[in-house]
């Protein structure tokens, strides 16, 4: 995604939007202190987002290395459970990463 080449090496966030499908993506500001290793939103950034004629369906945010596997504070992130959940990393992406902190994904 160029949003997630334009902001390495830190990670980029934003809110992906439609109905059924994802229709369209809203980038947005990563305010963590340590962008490097992890993102957080801006609260009136959110707002403004939630209020769009899209509704909000998911997020995405990019891991800069070539990793795409869930760190445990990606999976502590207090997301809806019917949102969809995207990870990009150089040249490859995840939907709906495992939720669970514990045990390997895939063997990695």
């Amino acid at each position: 995604m160029a949003h997630a080449l334009r902001t390495a090496p830190e990670e980029c966030v934003g809110f992906l939007l439609g109905g059924d499908t994802v229709a369209d993506f809203a980038p947005l500001t990563n305010v963590s202190p340590n962008a490097r290793q992890g993102f957080e939103l801006d609260p009136r950034e959110v707002a403004v987002m939630m209020s769009r004629s899209l509704p909000v369906i998911g997020l995405y945010h990019s891991h800069p290395g070539p990793s795409v596997w869930p760190s445990c504070q990606d999976k502590a992130q207090a997301l809806p459970k019917d949102w969809h959940y995207w990870i990009v990393g150089q040249g490859f992406w995840l939907r709906s990463p495992p939720t669970s902190c514990s045990g390997s994904f895939g063997g990695h």
